[in-house]
């Protein structure tokens, strides 16, 4: 992939896909937050829920970008979120359960999570 900064100082980059915009919040700061809430709701909860718990906790440092709305209507924020889900998935740390439509945290999400409060002050 080809990055070259745009010209008009917007901060953005082009690439051979199209504009990746930067200053939004970091899916990697998602991360942590859906652990513990997974942790916290051991019977799962759904995408839906995910979104709502996430979404109260960061929006008062969400920017505009992070609201801004994507292609497909929904905000950036809540793509970041489906994104971090996916990473989390694909390390297993979290599971969907077909059944219930819920995502829950699996035992190596559990090890991860408790690992990261003894690292915190």
């Amino acid at each position: 992939m080809v990055h070259k900064k745009k010209p008009d100082g917007s901060g953005q980059v082009m690439t051979t896909r199209g504009i990746r915009v930067f200053g939004a919040t970091s899916r990697k700061e998602f991360f942590y937050p859906i652990l513990k809430e997974l942790f916290e709701n051991i019977d799962g909860l759904s995408i839906k829920e995910i979104k709502s718990r996430i979404y109260n906790q960061f929006k008062d440092s969400f920017n505009d970008v992070d609201m801004s709305i994507l292609r497909h209507g929904s905000p950036r924020w809540s793509k970041n979120i489906d994104w971090t889900n996916y990473d989390l998935r694909n390390e297993c740390l979290i599971s969907y359960n077909k059944t219930t439509k819920k995502y829950i945290i699996t035992d190596e999400g559990i090890d991860c999570y408790k690992r990261s409060l003894i690292k915190k002050p």
